[in-house]
């Protein structure tokens, strides 16, 4: 799989806030268990947020506010208006 790398244009608390929102209104969801084991994902991303912005790692946050971003971006809404066909 290709590896493509990803410049932060912002800090990383700047980053935490615009994540806020979906935090508290309930539309980040995870799976209990990671698909290849037993790990917990979300508790995994909770341990990292409790040190955050001082703790080691942000990587789980970063890839976070990627896959919401870029799901978040593509995703418009079409309105079309139809007329109707007339009949031959």
């Amino acid at each position: 799989m290709p590896v493509k790398r990803v410049s932060r244009t912002t800090d990383k608390v700047a980053r935490a806030y615009w994540l806020q929102p979906f935090f508290e209104n309930g539309q980040i969801l995870m799976p209990a268990k990671h698909l290849a084991g037993n790990y917990n994902l979300w508790q995994a991303l909770m341990d990292e947020f409790v040190l955050f912005p001082q703790g080691e790692h942000d990587d789980l946050f970063d890839g976070l506010k990627s896959t919401v971003e870029g799901a978040t971006s593509y995703a418009t809404v079409r309105a079309y208006r139809y007329s109707p066909i007339a009949r031959l």
